[in-house]
C-alpha cells in the first residue's frame, strides 16, 4: 500500500479566517500585514522599554510617518531596526508605543487619533492610500 501523502491546501485556505474576520480567497502573499488588519495585541521590548507593537517590517519613510502621527497625538514612540534570528540588523523597522493598552485598530476606527489638520485619521490615511479624504472608510477600495 503506498504511503499517504499530505495534500497541500489551496492557496486561500490559511487566509480564510484571519483574526476572526472572513477574508475570502485572498492569497497569503497578497495580504497586507498592516496594523489595521490585525486585532492582536503584541507587547515587546523596544529600545529597552516594554512597548505595544504598532507595526513591524516597516521601511524608514512609513516608520517616520507613523512616528510623527503618534507623537502629535501624545504617545511616546519607540522604534528600532529589526534583527534577524542570527542577530544581524535588517533594513526594516519595528515601531511601538509605550502605552501598553494602545491598539491602533481600535483607536483609528473610534476616530481617537487626529491628523495634523485636526481631522480624524481614517484607515486610508493610516495606510497611506491615495484616496479622497471625504470618502467614507467603508467605501475605500485599495
Amino acid at each position: 500500500m503506498p504511503s499517504a501523502q499530505k495534500k497541500k491546501p489551496p492557496f486561500w485556505a490559511a487566509s480564510f479566517f484571519v483574526s476572526g474576520v472572513i477574508r475570502m480567497f485572498v492569497p497569503l502573499e497578497k495580504q497586507n500585514a498592516m496594523a489595521l488588519n490585525k486585532g492582536k495585541h503584541v507587547v515587546t521590548e523596544i529600545e529597552g522599554i516594554r512597548s505595544t507593537v504598532i507595526e513591524t517590517g516597516l521601511n524608514e519613510n512609513r516608520c517616520l510617518f507613523l512616528k510623527e502621527l503618534l507623537q502629535k497625538n501624545g504617545y511616546e514612540v519607540k522604534m528600532e531596526k529589526e534583527k534577524a534570528k542570527d542577530g544581524t540588523q535588517l533594513e526594516t523597522w519595528i515601531l511601538g508605543v509605550t502605552d501598553l493598552i494602545f491598539n491602533p485598530m481600535i483607536r483609528v476606527y473610534e476616530q481617537k487619533i487626529l491628523r495634523p489638520d485636526s481631522h480624524p485619521v481614517t484607515p486610508a490615511y493610516w495606510n497611506q492610500w491615495a484616496v479622497d479624504p471625504d470618502l467614507p472608510y467603508w467605501m475605500v477600495i485599495k
